[in-house]
């Protein structure tokens, strides 16, 4: 079986193939003939490509008119050298509408009955929020809700998730609920903190950037470290409001308290899992929340804002994370209750936590991914 997919992540191309998308394509090689994994290459124009045993990856210019081009460009080269049935969109924007048009003029040349697969990672569709964050995305929102429905199957990443598209008017059969995979296997968990004896060390890791709602988080930080003035926040990542976002910090008077890591490796990542008390997502909409496994089968608690639970069924509030509702005042709350907790309650969340994440390794996913594209296929 041969898979065209596409998506829009670069990060493939970089730290030779290290990363959960390239154990992903790995893993769900072992399972398919061949993939073609059509992405970009972030800011670059010139096309790229690399083979890794039976996966073919082209990356094309990340500018979303050439990225349409180059798409269908080599989207339909591959079509028509091989027998692929099976077209799988990261998104139901820019890769779903690439995979839609390849569909539609592919299917009639090669006379093969070419499936479109959708992903829906985020709760974006039919969104306010995420309506209002640009105008843009009304448009798009639109887009998104015409591919879903005319797709052949729609991936989904959480119960939320498939129960909100249901009520759009996808068709229950057409949903299919399969979380992100991530390497359980490669986290090296501590069973007790390894930071500073006495601190609240919290930690966010993600982009930085208006959905993940930090202003909020640097704002409950700065009202929860007055009343425990040994506590701590490392934020990791990059993104667009990282230097408003440090600005905003200073201003607050948390040097020294706030740290801002920028983006780090796999084995520093761990380190800080293990040396912090809870991890804490605040976002504003979220898909899967791939930090919130890795958390867990760290066995770090999170503390997480309704709309991150609300997509993930293992986020359970006062079981495995504490979920709070509104602004600054109501996540340095939230944070209060967490560590009020006693420290075996703590750790009682914990071990829950990294039992529940176990479901979510790679392997495991990718190989219920290849069982479904079997069952579609058989349609």
């Amino acid at each position: 079986m041969d898979l065209l997919m596409i998506g829009r992540d670069p990060s493939v191309f970089s730290d030779r193939g290290v990363g959960d998308l390239s154990k992903r394509l790995t893993h769900y090689s072992e399972h398919l003939t061949s993939i073609f994994f059509l992405t970009t290459v972030g800011t670059g124009l010139s096309p790229k490509a690399v083979s890794r045993g039976n996966v073919s990856i082209v990356g094309v210019p990340g500018n979303p008119l050439l990225f349409f081009i180059f798409g269908i460009w080599y989207g339909a080269k591959f079509l028509l050298r091989t027998k692929t049935r099976i077209i799988t969109c990261q998104d139901p924007f820019l890769t779903g509408t690439i995979g839609y048009f390849l569909k539609l003029f592919c299917g009639p040349i090669t006379r093969r009955n070419l499936k479109l697969v959708i992903d829906v990672h985020s709760d974006m569709l039919e969104n306010k929020y995420w309506a209002g964050e640009r105008f843009s995305n009304v448009f798009l929102n639109h887009i998104g809700k015409f591919l879903v429905m005319r797709a052949e199957a729609v991936r989904v990443v959480s119960s939320y998730l498939l129960e909100k598209l249901n009520s759009l008017g996808v068709p229950q059969p057409k949903l299919f609920f399969l979380p992100v995979g991530t390497d359980i296997a490669s986290l090296s968990h501590n069973s007790r903190k390894t930071g500073k004896k006495g601190t609240k060390d919290l930690l966010f890791v993600g982009r930085m950037v208006e959905q993940k709602n930090l202003p909020t988080l640097i704002k409950a930080f700065s009202i929860f470290s007055k009343m425990h003035p040994r506590s701590t926040l490392t934020l990791v990542g990059e993104g667009p409001d990282k230097n408003k976002l440090e600005k905003l910090a200073s201003s607050l008077g948390l040097e020294g308290k706030a740290r801002f890591l920028g983006r780090v490796d796999e084995k520093k990542l761990q380190d800080l899992y293990n040396a912090s008390d809870a991890l804490v997502l605040p976002s504003f909409h979220e898909g899967w929340g791939l930090v919130v496994i890795e958390a867990f089968s760290m066995g770090l608690p999170v503390v997480v804002s309704k709309a991150v639970a609300q997509v993930n069924p293992n986020i359970v509030d006062g079981k495995t994370a504490v979920v709070f509702e509104g602004g600054p005042k109501q996540l340095s709350d939230a944070l209060e209750q967490f560590f009020s907790f006693s420290t075996e309650k703590r750790k009682k969340m914990a071990q829950i936590g990294r039992e529940k994440s176990l479901e979510f390794d790679i392997r495991k996913v990718a190989r219920r991914r290849a069982e479904f594209f079997k069952r579609l296929l058989a349609t």
